[in-house]
This record gives structure tokens, sequence and C-alpha cells, in this order.
């Protein structure tokens, strides 16, 4: 804030600031696709306040940090008997993605088409219809989210989303492929305490299904040729983003915490699961950005091939490879250096190093198998990153990974968005 708080000063004349002026009314400039009444709950400031540049600048962080800002600045207009003017000057950000994505790891590949709008009619909205091709099967999304209904503190969303996929589920006798299908159905309200700082709630009914590949690696094949379970899922999500952004650059952190019971209609049990992600974010100097994430996940300890968590390249260890463990506990730390190359008005390049380290708890097995070192798995290696400045996330990354204890364990991972 230190750092900002001074540009301003230098950026601004002084004599501006002699003035305790009292704001006469606050205009908006460059809003094309946002409403400014929507961008309005967002600022402290409102007409008959004394003017606070610590104020605005609280304020134009908050503007920044919206998936529709790409930019904020202010300027001041000086009026009669001590009355100033507040302007504030946006630079919006591209919020319409044609989703057009390859995404690869050793043995996967997969594909997504589709169109996603982040700040529907101008107020935040997110609309996103997608297809997916993952392992050659078809996968559909429709989503919606209003996140404040009539101007409120409360938010709506509603979803339905086919999910499927070729699975290896691991048993004694060893590994056996399946079609994975899963049909679901999503409603869900949300409370917003504070920007960045919210709570939501959701149920989902879906249909789980099963079906053995034709092609396996063993002769006689364990488990059921076909299951289909119809169940009930019931979640929670607590969110605390104070993460800033300065275009592509970030500062601060984030946490989320994700808590889910799934009641089996097919034999009356109920799974139990927890997961929290910790992102840190620092930036170094004018070009560096260092960006963490400790990642733990929880699930009920049955000893079941169906185990939730997955080890893949994908999700949380680069170079791994595509989905090569399954378990009931996760304790995962990335860690990267994102260090930008070149840069201009829309684009910028950025080099990564990396280091991604996890280990899993097996269906069944023991707590400690999550701090037990011979189960760690620890990929380290380069990267690149291709950025848009004008939309949020828009990043094509490309990834090195190689086991620093087995150098022969290694992998290329390409995808669009931040890893983390």
């Amino acid at each position: 804030m230190r750092d900002v708080l001074f540009l301003f000063w230098c950026l601004l004349p002084l004599t501006t600031f002699s003035q305790q002026g009292t704001i006469a009314y606050i205009h908006w400039e460059g809003c094309q696709r946002n409403d400014t009444t929507y961008l309005q709950r967002f600022i402290a400031n409102t007409p008959g306040d004394t003017f606070s540049l610590e104020r605005v600048a609280t304020d134009l962080q908050r503007l920044r940090n919206l998936y529709s800002v790409a930019n904020a600045r202010f300027r001041l207009v000086t009026l009669e008997s001590d009355r100033l003017g507040l302007v504030f000057e946006i630079e919006e950000a591209w919020t319409l993605f044609p989703i057009v994505s390859v995404t690869g790891v050793r043995s996967n590949t997969w594909y997504e088409i589709g169109a996603s709008e982040i700040n529907l009619l101008g107020r935040g909205m997110n609309l996103t219809l997608a297809y997916r091709n993952i392992d050659g099967r078809s996968n559909y999304q429709v989503f919606f989210q209003q996140p404040y209904v009539l101007g409120s503190r409360w938010g709506l969303l509603a979803g339905i989303h086919r999910y499927a996929s070729t699975e290896p589920l691991f048993f004694p006798e060893g590994t056996v492929f399946y079609d994975y299908t899963n049909w679901s159905f999503d409603v869900g309200t949300s409370y917003e305490f504070t920007q960045g700082h919210s709570l939501q709630f959701g149920a989902t009914y879906f249909i789980e299904g099963y079906a053995k590949t034709p092609d396996q690696p063993l002769e006689n094949p364990p488990g059921p040729d076909e299951l289909t379970i119809p169940k009930g899922l019931f979640k929670l999500i607590h969110r605390l983003d104070r993460v800033n952004y300065d275009y592509f650059y970030q500062d601060g952190f984030s946490n989320t915490t994700f808590v889910e019971t799934v009641y089996n209609s097919d034999d009356g049990s109920w799974f139990n699961l927890m997961l929290n992600d910790f992102h840190f974010f620092r930036r170094t100097g004018q070009r560096g950005n260092l960006a963490m994430r400790l990642r733990l996940g929880l699930s009920t300890n049955l000893n079941s091939p169906f185990a939730p968590f997955v080890l893949d390249s994908r999700f949380n260890i680069r170079g791994a490879g595509n989905r090569i463990d399954r378990g009931t506990g996760t304790l995962v730390f990335n860690a990267e250096y994102r260090h930008t190359l070149f840069e201009r008005d829309l684009v910028a390049v950025q080099g990564v190093a990396f280091s991604d380290l996890g280990a899993w708890r097996s269906a069944g097995g023991d707590f400690d198998e999550l701090f037990d070192p011979e189960l760690l798995r620890h990929f380290v290696g380069p990267g690149i990153r291709f950025i848009y400045k004008k939309a949020h996330n828009a990043v094509l990354r490309i990834d090195y990974g190689f086991d620093l204890y087995q150098p022969g364990e290694r992998g290329v991972v390409f995808g669009f968005g931040q890893y983390f």
C-alpha cells in the first residue's frame, strides 16, 4: 500500500492534495461492458465524503481485483468551494472467452471447445457452455451463476454436467480400466461477507456409472463388469481471497475449504471429504512473482479402488503421468517462481521454475503415509507462460517436469490457465 500511495503522490499535482475537499460526484470513464451501478458496490467512496487518498487507493485495488477490470486509475476535477469530482478511469478486461484448449500429459490428451461469459450484462454473472473430449469420450457442461441477486449479498448458481473418462482403478491383482460416466445436476446459494470472503452451500444429484473397457492389462480383471450408483451430495465451500492483482502479477494469499458429504442410495452409506487449498503470492522486484500452493485432502478411509484423490500431472505433480495412483488422503506442496521475460501493452512472456512435492494415503492406509519420505513424489522443472494481459488468467503454459530422485520419470504438461 505504501508503494501505491507513493506512486499517486508522484503522479498527481501536490496542490490537489493540499485541499481538504469534499467529493461532489463520482464519475466513471471507459465502461462499455461494465454496469457502473455494479462497479459502485465495490468502492467505499460516496458523494459527500471528504477526499482520502488512502481510501481511493483501496478502491482502485478492489476494482483491479475484479475479473472484468484489467486496470483502474483515478483523477480529480477541482470545483468551487473546495469540492472535487472523483473520476475512475476503467481499463476493461475481456470477459467473453471462446473456449478452445488442448491439455496433454503422457498418454492423456484432451480438448475443450465452448464459450464462457464471466461478466454477463456487465454485472459479474457467469454463463458457461462447453464440450470436452477426455480419453475420446464426450463431456458437457452448462453452468450459470448470479453472485448478487437483486443487488444483495446473496447469490444463486445452477449447472448440468456430464463427465466421462477412462479411469484406472487399482486392485491388489493389478490395474483395471473402467469407462467412468457421471451425470450431475447442481444447485446452490452463496453469501458474500466482504469482497473476496464468501460462503457457498450446494446440493448435487448425480449418477455414477462404471463399465470395464474391452482392452485390459490383466487376463481376468477383478471388480464388477458394470456398476451404476445414484448419489446425493451436499457441500459447503468457504473462500477467503486476499490476492491483489496488477494485470497478471499477484500478491497476497487465499484459502479455500471444501467440505462435502455424499449419500449412496444403493447401500445407504455416507462418504465424507474435505479439501483445503492455501495459496500464497509475493511480488519480487519489478518482474518476479513467487507462487505457492499447499493442498490437504482427506476422505472416509475406505479400502476401495474408487479412492477420490488422484496423482496426476494435470492436477498436482507435473511430469508424474496420467492418473498413476489414487488414495483417500493427499498432501501436496507446489511452488514456482515466475519471471517476466517480455512485456508489452497486450502480451507478456514468463519463464518459470517449479517444484511439485506430494504424498498420498492409500485406500484403507494409515495417516502417517502422508509424511513417509519413501512415499513422496518430487518433480521439478522449467516452464514458460504466454500471457494475454487484457483477460483474467488468459495464460498458455508449457511445463517439463522430471523426478528429482528418478530422472527417468519425466513428462511435458501443457494447458490453458495458470497451474494453480
